[in-house]
């Protein structure tokens, strides 16, 4: 049977037999006690039917769910599933429907049929700026590991600017921090180095050793090279990119000179895995459930884009491996205490680790938000029993939390 599979070990077998995607089998054939089980794959859709032994009824006794088949197209990019959306061939969007769009869903919300709900987000950095601290070029390394140099990069950032062109004026300019109503947040969290200062910044870009410049006005290595690195980015990341290009164009106002580079995804996590990344970004998804194992930017190695790869393989005791950089004391003591609070036997010893944490990171700044967002998810009109008022997000199971197989379809 495992060889017939195509595996070489049963357990290889049991593992695939057993796989589940968030809370639904993942596998064809996996019995459960969900609402819906899979039952087709195909190249570009799953299919799920709803489970006829699933557990829960409506109030007046009808077994749930109410939607026999439900089918889920794989579609990696963003603008062919918004085409199909306003084309009438999608009948939910969630993943895929992003702030950035807004114009687009709002020109075809009669034609298409479809309604909007504005749900809260778990992105209060939608756009997440990450610098590789252990940087594999010495100049590069050091500019990036300069605290003054940090807090100027933050400053140059016209946050307004990028909530207005790229979200229509509908986020919340801020820096990386909680949501308010998180365990971890106090009040201010956001402000810190998120006003925008053109000239603070280069006042500390100057004092940082940066101040000799080129006949073109941009800011000099030691060496004499203009001060510029390569901003790798995932080109499945949405609206990442139209904010880095902003943003590029922010730090050329400073002096600054890095360049962008869209690649895909299995490129990008082939360069961080080999410590290659110059620079980069990702969505800024957080809650209090999995910021303790992917705190984005609280960490020196967790998630996908790291900013401190070399740091993290030191400090878990490979430090003879080639792309291993021993940290300064800040950074060891950040992983260290990270333990410490994940180790922790209380809740109030929890957060309150946490909250040194959450300090540590507004001085140190190894990163930088940019806008935090609320989260269209578009529809079908008669598509009911879909909440008014939600969460997004991967830290929440996206829409799985409030209950899908309560949705019907409304007849006219």
């Amino acid at each position: 049977m495992t060889e017939e599979a195509g595996f070489e070990e049963w357990r290889q077998l049991i593992r695939d037999k057993g796989r589940v995607g968030s809370t639904i089998p993942a596998q064809i054939g996996l019995p459960g006690m969900t609402a819906f089980i899979r039952v087709d794959d195909a190249p570009d859709h799953h299919t799920y039917e709803r489970n006829p032994y699933y557990w829960k009824v409506d109030t007046e006794g009808n077994q749930l769910p109410y939607i026999d088949k439900t089918i889920v197209f794989v579609i990696s990019e963003r603008e062919v599933a918004n085409a199909k959306l306003i084309a009438g061939e999608l009948e939910f969007s969630g993943r895929q429907a992003d702030l950035a769009n807004m114009e687009l869903y709002m020109a075809n919300l009669e034609s298409a049929d479809l309604k909007i709900k504005m749900w809260k987000s778990t992105f209060p950095g939608r756009t997440i700026i990450v610098p590789n601290h252990t940087h594999k070029d010495p100049q590069v390394r050091e500019f990036f590991g300069n605290k003054d140099v940090r807090h100027a990069m933050s400053i140059s950032i016209n946050r307004e600017e990028i909530n207005d062109v790229v979200y229509f004026g509908l986020g919340e300019p801020r820096q990386w921090a909680a949501w308010p109503g998180s365990k971890y947040y106090e009040e201010g969290d956001e402000s810190h180095w998120a006003q925008f200062d053109p000239d603070m910044a280069m006042e500390l870009l100057d004092q940082a050793g940066y101040s000799e410049k080129d006949s073109d006005g941009f800011r000099l290595f030691p060496d004499g090279s203009r001060v510029s690195w390569v901003i790798q980015l995932d080109t499945e990341q949405a609206d990442v990119l139209d904010v880095f290009e902003l943003v590029v164009e922010q730090w050329r106002q400073v002096g600054l000179d890095p360049s962008l580079r869209p690649i895909n995804r299995s490129h990008l996590n082939e360069l961080v895995a080999a410590n290659d990344m110059g620079m980069s970004g990702w969505e800024g998804d957080i809650s209090d459930i999995t910021w303790v194992w992917c705190s984005r930017l609280n960490h020196p190695g967790q998630c996908n884009v790291p900013w401190g790869k070399g740091y993290d393989i030191w400090l878990d005791g490979d430090e003879e491996s080639e792309i291993a950089v021993e940290p300064p004391e800040e950074v060891a003591w950040v992983y260290h205490r990270w333990q410490e609070m994940i180790d922790a036997v209380t809740e109030e010893e929890h957060v309150a680790i946490a909250r040194e944490l959450w300090e540590w990171f507004y001085d140190y700044l190894p990163g930088f938000g940019t806008v935090g967002i609320p989260k269209p998810v578009v529809m079908k009109k008669n598509l009911t029993n879909f909440p008014d008022d939600g969460v997004w997000g991967f830290s929440v199971i996206r829409a799985v939390p409030v209950h899908p197989e309560q949705f019907f379809y409304k007849q006219s």
